[in-house]
């Protein structure tokens, strides 16, 4: 079956070629028993910092703290000397510089988008429910994991989509809705984990989107679900 074709804005995601590293990530355990057979990891959100190399150099944690990469000889980036938004499962020991990266996975981290992107065909029916698996507020963005059921033949287009500005009190709350779109013809076979971080910081933004808090409508299996966030 032929790809969806995604608009401009996923056209112009990085390529991001990593080398992955192949572990078994959750045979790791916090029992007691394993404590010293496979080291204690972390799952999170973080930026990569790639050199001029096109090598991961080091890492940013969500709480600011940057790290040297330890096996940063692993990993390569078909893009040189920039920063790349990821997820995926690290170990950091404690007092310590260096962090180690086991897996990488690509995080959509793109400002919201306009309807007016896409084809009006996506919205003219209800769109197709996610499992949220959490959204919080990290620094300067919001990261959304959210579980998409399909059969892998086709990719879904996931984004942030502009709805509207309000000014209430001198406060400016900007709403956006979660759309997640797929053909109708695909099937629901298994779950997909998909990475999301909303970055909120102003070089995102027009100078006239200077708002104050972020309110999220999220069409779960759950009914719909709102969260907003002070910017």
């Amino acid at each position: 079956m032929k790809k969806i074709v995604w608009n401009n804005k996923f056209k112009a995601v990085i390529g991001l070629c990593i080398l992955m590293l192949s572990i078994f990530v959750s045979s790791c355990s916090d029992d007691d028993d394993n404590s010293g057979s496979y080291p204690r990891l972390r799952m999170d959100f973080y930026d990569i910092i790639v050199g001029k190399d096109s090598m991961v150099s080091s890492i940013i944690l969500d709480n600011g703290k940057e790290y040297i990469i330890s096996n940063k000889g692993q990993f390569q980036s078909s893009v040189c000397d920039t920063t790349i938004r990821c997820y995926g499962s690290l170990e950091i020991s404690e007092d310590s510089l260096y962090a180690q990266i086991y897996t990488i996975a690509n995080v959509n981290c793109f400002s919201p988008s306009v309807a007016a992107n896409y084809n009006p065909i996506v919205f003219q029916k209800e769109q197709f429910p996610v499992e949220l698996v959490s959204i919080y507020k990290a620094r300067s963005y919001i990261n959304v994991i959210v579980k998409t059921k399909g059969a892998g033949n086709v990719e879904h287009a996931l984004d942030f989509i502009k709805d509207s500005m309000v000014l209430c009190n001198g406060h400016k709350t900007l709403y956006l809705k979660l759309l997640h779109w797929r053909p109708e013809e695909e099937i629901e076979a298994y779950s997909t984990n998909n990475y999301m971080s909303l970055p909120l910081g102003t070089s995102f933004y027009h100078p006239l989107e200077d708002f104050d808090s972020v309110d999220i409508t999220i069409n779960t299996y759950d009914g719909i679900k709102k969260y907003k966030f002070a910017r």
